[in-house]
């Protein structure tokens, strides 16, 4: 019983955070799309998709439906996020400690999604 209650605990410590950040990109879609990288086109709709992306993800964890995909997938994004946002920002004068920190942040976030995937598929 307290192994199933600690999962479940988990599920929702872990994804809530992922459904309101997934909001906060469309309530504060103006502050985010700085952070989009400037090679790629219309940065906006790069905000929605992620901020959608992230949303989904989170509603899908905490509602046990298809959570082991979608944590995978969050952490293929993740992933995503630490080649395209965080690393070149590392060769730039006075970022280099922020984008450490966000990419040592983001592995960890990655490396739980991969661990809560290999659990969701043997909790069907």
């Amino acid at each position: 019983m307290l192994p199933k209650m600690m999962l479940n605990s988990a599920r929702y410590i872990y994804g809530v955070p992922f459904i309101i950040f997934g909001l906060l990109h469309y309530f504060h879609a103006d502050t985010m799309v700085s952070m989009v990288p400037t090679w790629l086109p219309v940065p906006m709709f790069w905000v929605y998709l992620v901020g959608f992306c992230l949303f989904i993800a989170g509603l899908s964890i905490v509602f046990k439906h298809l959570s082991a995909l979608a944590c995978q997938l969050l952490a293929l994004l993740l992933l995503t996020f630490i080649i395209t946002v965080h690393m070149p920002l590392m060769g730039v004068p006075g970022m280099e400690q922020m984008a450490m920190v966000s990419i040592l942040k983001d592995m960890g976030l990655m490396g739980a999604a991969l661990g809560f995937a290999s659990m969701f598929e043997r909790d069907l």
